[in-house]
């Protein structure tokens, strides 16, 4: 059989998959697909959204556990992270996320473990207190440059820790953007950190992605249907605000966001504890 035909054959596989997903449960793709559009557009418009927004508002409905959830949001991550590299790569700053790429691999791949074994319902409460600490520091805003003028074995260490505990949340929630962003904001200039962080969340979606693979996560229909549903809402959305964000204030929608994080960890904390 010829590589076309083998394409063609798992192309048709997979539009089977999605079909009969959408058969079985419509609530859960739509709601799925409502979620990323909204959630990716943001990131494209503050640089703060994608799985980290997505993953805690679709845990509150608890249409997925977050076992299944966190694969979905790592193929859009993916798909996001190649946007925004095109974008933002030329002017990131390469001698950073060399120092972050290791130790984030290696967070990632103890996340993943810890996201295999830990239970659903502990999951959700760990997923509620991050969500909580990061919307806290968002509102805090704590990001003055406070590591700037650190020696070069200090910096070092301190993007090392950056790195593996930005993975271990990234392989747990897919949420490690926030610690990257937090370290290089106040490692980097301003004009560098915007590109930096954008190019490193593309790499690090990228090795997740590739370590849920390899652990076999990707084995089951229902995530590869719900992320294919969902992969036209996340490129149609984030292209649709690089062209026209420019008309929306988006340190209006930044403080939105963060209010809605401090809503969705409250959430999560209860829905953990079942009350």
């Amino acid at each position: 059989m010829d590589k076309g035909a083998v394409t063609g054959a798992f192309v048709m596989d997979l539009l089977a998959s999605l079909g009969a997903e959408f058969q079985r449960d419509p609530a859960t793709i739509l709601l799925v697909c409502v979620i990323t559009a909204l959630s990716y557009s943001a990131q494209a418009l503050t640089g703060f959204g994608g799985a980290v927004l997505g993953m805690p508002v679709l845990s509150v409905f608890k249409r997925l556990p977050v076992a299944s959830a966190v694969p979905v949001f790592s193929l859009l991550d993916v798909v996001g992270g190649v946007i925004n590299l095109w974008k933002f790569i030329g002017r990131a700053d390469r001698t950073q996320i060399a120092l972050l790429s290791l130790p984030m691999i290696v967070g990632t791949g103890a996340g993943v473990r810890l996201l295999e074994i830990v239970p659903n319902r502990w999951m959700l409460g760990l997923l509620g207190v991050f969500v909580l600490a990061v919307a806290a520091i968002n509102l805090l805003g704590l990001n003055a440059g406070l590591l700037r003028n650190l020696s070069t074995a200090s910096g070092a260490i301190a993007g090392l820790c950056a790195g593996l505990f930005g993975g271990l949340f990234a392989g747990m929630f897919g949420t490690g953007g926030p610690i990257y962003a937090l370290y290089l904001s106040n490692r980097l200039d301003e004009p560098n950190v915007a590109s930096t962080v954008g190019s490193f969340l593309a790499i690090s979606a990228f090795v997740r992605a590739t370590i849920l693979l390899l652990r076999g996560l990707y084995s089951d229909p229902q995530i590869i249907a719900i992320a294919l549903a969902a992969i036209p809402f996340v490129v149609a959305s984030m292209l649709l605000t690089h062209e026209y964000g420019k008309m929306v204030p988006a340190k209006t929608v930044a403080n939105g966001l963060r209010w809605i994080l401090l809503i969705a960890g409250v959430l999560l904390i209860l829905r953990a504890l079942e009350i």
